[in-house]
C-alpha cells in the first residue's frame, strides 16, 4: 500500500501486510499469519488477545508471527506487552517498555540512550546491548537467573542473595533510568 492517510486492519485473517504509510496504522484481533508493517509516519498499533502494542513512529519494520516479533529503526515511544514471544527490538528510540511472558527479549541501541527502558519477562532471557558510552542509571534482577554486564565495576554494583542477582547504580552523565 501506499496510502495518505491511516489504515484500521479488524477482525481474523492470516497474513497482514502494510507498508509507506503517511498516517497510522492499527490492528485489532487475531492474525495468525506474519504480520509486515513497514514505514509508518505515525503510530503503528496493535492488539489481539495476546499482545498489546504501541509504537510512535516506524520508519523500518515490524515482524511478527506467533512466536516471534521483531522491530527495526522506530522512534517515539515503543510500548508492547505480550506473551509466549521472542521480541526483538534493534535501533530503537524513545522511551521502551517490554512486558512479556515465555520468551526471550532482545533490545540493541545503536545510539546512547535518551529515555527510559524498562524491560520485564518471565521464563526467558532478557539481552540490552547499549553502546560503550552510554549514560544510565540501572536497577535490575534476574531471580533463579544470571547478570552479565560489561559495565560492571564502572560506578555499578552487583549482588547475589538468596537465588536473586542483582545489577545497581549509575553510569557517569546524565542518562535515563533502566529498569
Amino acid at each position: 500500500l501506499n496510502v495518505q492517510g491511516s489504515v484500521e486492519v479488524s477482525g481474523k485473517g492470516d497474513e497482514v501486510e502494510l507498508s509507506d504509510l503517511a498516517g497510522s496504522a492499527l490492528l485489532q484481533g487475531e492474525f495468525f499469519g506474519p504480520i509486515t508493517i513497514r514505514n509508518v509516519a505515525k503510530s503503528v498499533r496493535i492488539t489481539s488477545s495476546r499482545t498489546d502494542l504501541t509504537i510512535g513512529s516506524l520508519k523500518g519494520q515490524l515482524e511478527s508471527d506467533p512466536g516471534h516479533m521483531e522491530i527495526s529503526d522506530a522512534s517515539g515511544n515503543l510500548s508492547v506487552t505480550t506473551k509466549e514471544k521472542d521480541i526483538t527490538l534493534d535501533n530503537v528510540a524513545g522511551h521502551i517498555t517490554v512486558d512479556n511472558r515465555n520468551g526471550n527479549v532482545e533490545v540493541t541501541l545503536a545510539q546512547p540512550p535518551r529515555d527510559d527502558i524498562s524491560l520485564t519477562n518471565s521464563t526467558g532471557d532478557v539481552t540490552l546491548s547499549l553502546p560503550a558510552k552510554s549514560a544510565f542509571s540501572i536497577a535490575a534482577s534476574a531471580r533463579n537467573g544470571d547478570i552479565d554486564s560489561d559495565f560492571s565495576g564502572n560506578g555499578l554494583t552487583q549482588t547475589d542473595e538468596n537465588d536473586v542477582q542483582s545489577l545497581q547504580g549509575s553510569m557517569p552523565g546524565h542518562g535515563p533510568a533502566i529498569k
